[in-house]
């Protein structure tokens, strides 16, 4: 018989809290107070931040299994189940059930009914003990409680270990993304771009002040709220409803309440002020939508000529938050005013380079949201991307077919229509847009390097780990010997590809000391820059150089095979850029064995199928 089942004929009796918990506050405990006694013993308070830890102290005033609940400000009603030696302070409160009922059960119910007896709206949401205390409570026998807290337990547990593995990639990505954000938006790396990009124009250290217009929001409380009408954004909003940019709002109201309130427009950044910390105070969102919309109290607009979501960005920074500190006031509710922000400094590049800032920020920010979904969701949106910004790169459309360039000279013109796709990436890449692509055979820009005889049997004789020189054979095999065990002229020093033409047909990339047997040969580059972007072409077209093998025992391929292939050669720093984002992407795959292990196969078929795309050029003749 299920539980569902026991359930239609259990007896139930409902109560409320007061008649079978006891119920208190806790103790006004004082920023002072954390910093003069610190200690192992967490204390609790109102934010759902770290769980709600806002320091340790070293006593505590509870000790076992008990409920918290947040009783004021924004997170008033917020349940937590706890457990061990702790503290609250006054605006939480405390629950501790009878023998008779289970604490954990007690708490599932709580999670459900606390929020719907929250009080005072948005100007200072509240839960008090003499409300909770009136919350009723069905409370089946013992054994059924049982019963309902295992399974709530199960499924807690379930989405705790998935958040987790999902979090940790997460984590990795935001990182990621500070990291880089960061460095974007600081003042050396935008004067080393300013003077790279456009010499004639300087970085400007500037205030707020300086560049644009605050203006104080007015009225709007959400009992004004409605399903249609006039479009309005509430500071609390910010906070919990928006990202960093919208067209759209989520609340509405009527045109009496609409006529009255301050308006923000198009590229106009919204502000909020106040905040019950610091970290949060200043959140801001860039309006986008076409319509003018209505705007609440204890938030700005800020109006500027530059680019908006470039500024909206810098708010999010290190450099901000330094400054922000310094501005902002207050304990229990933290504000900054307009005539201070007025003064925070901000590097301003010109507005080109605003804009291309912006955009790779715009797709850092993208690929963030796109990460808190289901893995394999964001590996698909990950595939789409790769493929997109690859296709763009290394797509060469041309003006003649594969029949001239095989009867005509190495030399292609790019068409239009692909000047038109590559100048798009080139915004986000930075790189310089040529007009030619050569074609050339391997053998007339690569020097075939040849190995040495040895068997098998000799390789694991002289094989030791301490061997300075790397020797390959077929497939996987290879060993380590010492220099003075091989002819010194045979060993090659400089980045290059080996070719495993016997056996399982393949390359391999190597840029360390090494030898090959003789069977097998190897390819290097004048300019060791360019050798690693054949590689990579070569590994992409790997298919073809195995049906060109001959059949035998093992197959295998010529030096003509290999000599006579062509490869389309762009620019040096477009090689140069593209193998930076493919070995990117490649150290992506092997990192993630330690993040997430369940992953990492599907991760190498994004690789592999991304390097596919990304090596994607019109045929040629391969002599």
């Amino acid at each position: 018989m299920g539980l569902l089942t026991l359930l239609e004929n259990e007896p139930v009796e409902w109560k409320m809290l007061g008649e079978f918990c006891d119920i208190k506050r806790g103790r006004v405990i004082s920023k002072k107070y954390l910093e003069e006694n610190k200690g192992e013993y967490p204390v609790f308070s109102s934010q759902t931040r770290d769980n709600g830890v806002i320091g340790k102290i070293d006593t505590y005033d509870f000790d076992g299994d008990y409920i918290t609940w947040t009783t004021d400000g924004a997170y008033a009603g917020t349940v937590f189940y706890r457990s061990g030696k702790f503290s609250i302070t006054n605006i939480c409160g405390l629950i501790k059930t009878s023998e008779l009922v289970l604490m954990k059960y007690v708490y599932y119910w709580l999670q459900i009914e606390a929020k719907k007896y929250v009080t005072g709206g948005s100007g200072n949401p509240k839960l008090m003990s003499n409300v909770v205390a009136k919350i009723r409570v069905p409370i089946p026998s013992l054994d059924i409680q049982e019963k309902i807290v295992k399974i709530l337990d199960k499924f807690t547990e379930y989405v705790t270990e998935l958040q987790t593995e999902l979090q940790t990639e997460l984590q990795k990505r935001i990182d990621q993304y500070t990291y880089y954000r960061d460095i974007l938006l600081s003042e050396e790396y935008i004067q080393k771009l300013c003077k790279e990009m456009e010499a004639d124009r300087q970085l400007r250290i500037v205030s707020l002040g300086e560049i644009g217009i605050f203006t104080r929001g007015n009225g709007l409380q959400k009992k004004d709220f409605q399903e249609k009408g006039k479009p309005v954004i509430h500071y609390g909003q910010l906070y919990t409803k928006y990202g960093s940019s919208t067209d759209n709002v989520v609340s509405y109201t009527d045109k009496t309440v609409f006529e009255k309130l301050r308006k923000a427009y198009k590229n106009d950044i919204l502000i909020a002020t106040t905040s019950e910390n610091i970290e949060d105070v200043g959140k801001c969102l860039v309006w986008l939508g076409d319509e003018e919309v209505g705007f609440s109290g204890d938030m700005y607009s800020y109006r500027t000529d530059e680019n908006a979501k470039y500024i909206a960005y810098y708010f999010q920074s290190a450099q901000f938050q330094k400054q922000k500190e310094r501005i902002a006031n207050g304990t229990k509710v933290i504000r900054i005013h307009s005539d201070d922000m007025k003064k925070i400094e901000i590097p301003l590049p010109p507005l080109s380079l605003q804009h291309k800032i912006v955009t790779i920020l715009d797709k850092f920010q993208t690929m963030i949201e796109e990460s808190k979904g289901l893995l394999p969701a964001e590996i698909e949106q990950r595939q789409q991307q790769y493929e997109y910004y690859r296709e763009k790169l290394l797509t060469f459309s041309c003006e003649c077919d594969s029949t001239h360039a095989r009867t005509h000279a190495r030399t292609l013109i790019i068409s239009d229509d692909y000047y038109r796709v590559l100048r798009e990436v080139a915004k986000i890449v930075d790189v310089d847009i040529e007009d030619k692509i050569r074609w050339c055979k391997i053998s007339e820009f690569c020097i075939r390097q040849q190995g040495i005889a040895i068997t098998a049997k000799e390789m694991k004789a002289l094989h030791s780990d301490l061997g300075e020189v790397k020797v390959f054979a077929g497939g996987n095999t290879f060993a380590y010997i010492a220099i003075d065990n091989l002819d010194s002229n045979r060993i090659i020093s400089k980045p290059s590809i080996i070719v495993k033409s016997r056996g399982n047909i393949d390359f391999e990339y190597y840029d360390g000391q090494f030898t090959h047997k003789n069977e097998m040969w190897s390819y290097s580059t004048d300019d060791n820059n360019q050798i690693k972007f054949v590689y990579y072409f070569m590994k992409k077209h790997v298919d073809y150089f195995r049906s060109k093998a001959i059949s035998g025992k093992l197959p295998q391929i010529s030096t003509g095979i290999t000599d006579n292939f062509v490869i389309p050669l762009p620019p040096l720093h477009v090689q140069q850029r593209i193998v930076s984002i493919l070995d990117t992407f490649n150290t992506l795959v092997h990192d993630m064995q330690e993040g997430l292990p369940k992953e990492i196969k599907l991760r190498q078929q994004q690789y592999e199928y991304y390097r596919e795309r990304l090596l994607s050029f019109p045929k040629a003749s391969q002599g």
